[in-house]
C-alpha cells in the first residue's frame, strides 16, 4: 500500500490473538481486508499477511452472481418442460373425463383420443373397450326388451283367445260330466264299466286343462296377510302325501322354526308350492325322496326349496321351462310352471332353478320377508 512506518502499531486486532489466527477487519487506510497470522518459529516472528475483501471474495461474488442466472434459466427450463408434459398428460385426462360424464348421460357412442404417454394410451383404449362393450350389452338389452314385449303381447293375445276357449268348453265339459256320473250310477254291465270310467276320467283331465287355462289366462290377484311360510309349506305338504306315497315316493321336511313372517296369500302361495312338489313327485323314482326345506336368504328374504332325485334338467329344456305350453309329460298341459312364476312374481318374489342331468332338480321360491322381521 506504500509506505510502512515500522514504529507504529499495527491497526489489526490479530496481534491481540495466538499465532494461526484470522479476522475480517478494516485496516488502517480504511480498507475492509481478511487477515490471518502464522508463526515463524526459527526467527522468533509472527507472519501476517492481509488481503482485500474485495479480492478475495470477488471470484466467488461472480460465482454466485453466475449461479443465480443459471438458477434462473433452469427454473424457466422446469417450468417450460412441466409446461409442456402436463400439457400432454392434461389434455388426455380431460378427455377422459369429458368421456366418463358423457358416458354417465347415457352417451354409449362416445370415445376418447388415445394418446401421450403408454399408461395414457393404455386407458384409452381400455375406456373406448369399455364404452364399446357397454353399447353393444345395451344393443342386446334393447334387442331382449322388444323380444319380451312382443311374447308379452303375444301372451296377453292368447291368454284372452284361452280364456274365451275355456270358458266355452267349461260348461259343455261340466254337463257331459254329470251325465257321465248318472249313466255310471244305472250301468251295471261290466263291459261297459271300464269304458264309462276312462272317459270320466279323461272328462276330468279336460277339466284341469281348462282350469288350468283360466288360471293362466286371468291369474286371482294376491290378497297379502301376515303368514307363515312354514305353515304354508305343512299345509301343502297334506295335499302331496296321499300321490306321494301312491307312488312310494318320501315327502321329508326340513323347517326352520325361527324364520321370519311374510306378506302373502296363503291361498295361492300353497297353490304354486303344491305345482313344484307334485312336479317333484312325479320325476323322482319309486323309493325315492322329495325334501321341501324353508331357509333364509341374504338381504333379508327366505326361501322354499324343493328338492327331487329325478333325472334332472338339461341346460336347453332349462330354458323353456316357464314358457307356456311346454312339457316334457305326455299328460301335462305345460302351464304349471308359468302359473306358480306367475304366483311368485305377484308377491314380489323369484323362483331359481339348479339342476344338472342325473343329479336331480332344486325349485327354489325366494320372497322378500315381512318388513318388521327383516
Amino acid at each position: 500500500h506504500g509506505h510502512v512506518d515500522a514504529e507504529r502499531p499495527l491497526a489489526t486486532p490479530l496481534v491481540r490473538l495466538p499465532p494461526g489466527s484470522h479476522a475480517r477487519y478494516v485496516d488502517r487506510q480504511g480498507v475492509e481486508v481478511l487477515g490471518a497470522t502464522a508463526p515463524l518459529p526459527e526467527y522468533g516472528w509472527i507472519f501476517l499477511t492481509e488481503v482485500p475483501v474485495a479480492d478475495a471474495l470477488g471470484e466467488l461474488r461472480a460465482l454466485r452472481a453466475l449461479s443465480l442466472v443459471l438458477g434462473g434459466l433452469f427454473s424457466l427450463l422446469v417450468i417450460g418442460a412441466a409446461w409442456i408434459m402436463a400439457g400432454e398428460i392434461v389434455a388426455p385426462v380431460r378427455g377422459l373425463v369429458a368421456g366418463s360424464r358423457s358416458l354417465g348421460r347415457g352417451e354409449l357412442k362416445v370415445r376418447v383420443p388415445v394418446g401421450g404417454s403408454s399408461e395414457l394410451v393404455e386407458l384409452g383404449t381400455a375406456f373406448n373397450d369399455m364404452a364399446a362393450k357397454l353399447a353393444s350389452h345395451q344393443e342386446r338389452i334393447e334387442r331382449m326388451h322388444q323380444a319380451e314385449i312382443a311374447r308379452a303381447e303375444q301372451l296377453a293375445t292368447v291368454g284372452e283367445l284361452a280364456s274365451g276357449l275355456a270358458h266355452e268348453i267349461k260348461n259343455p265339459v261340466v254337463g257331459i260330466s254329470n251325465g257321465l256320473d248318472l249313466v255310471l250310477r244305472r250301468v251295471t254291465d261290466p263291459e261297459l264299466t271300464p269304458i264309462t270310467e276312462e272317459m270320466k276320467r279323461q272328462l276330468n283331465r279336460i277339466e284341469r286343462a281348462v282350469q288350468d287355462l283360466l288360471a293362466f289366462a286371468r291369474p286371482s290377484e294376491p290378497r297379502p296377510r301376515e303368514t307363515s311360510l312354514n305353515t304354508v309349506v305343512e299345509r301343502a305338504s297334506t295335499l302331496v302325501d296321499a300321490g306321494a306315497r301312491k307312488r312310494r315316493v318320501a315327502l321329508e321336511l326340513e323347517l326352520d322354526r325361527e324364520l321370519p313372517t311374510i306378506h302373502a296369500d296363503p291361498e295361492l302361495l300353497s297353490q304354486a308350492l303344491v305345482n313344484l312338489m307334485l312336479n317333484a313327485v312325479q320325476f323322482t323314482p319309486e323309493g325315492g325322496r322329495v325334501t321341501v326345506r324353508t331357509r333364509r336368504v341374504d338381504g333379508g328374504a327366505v326361501a322354499i326349496d324343493v328338492v327331487d332325485r329325478g333325472p334332472g334338467i338339461d341346460q336347453e329344456t332349462r330354458a323353456h321351462l316357464f314358457k307356456p305350453f311346454f312339457t316334457t309329460r305326455a299328460s301335462g298341459t305345460g302351464l304349471g310352471l308359468p302359473i306358480t312364476r306367475g304366483i311368485v312374481e305377484r308377491h314380489g318374489g323369484r323362483i331359481e332353478v339348479r339342476s344338472r342331468p342325473g343329479e336331480g332338480a332344486t325349485f327354489s321360491i325366494v320372497l322378500p320377508a315381512a318388513e318388521d322381521d327383516r
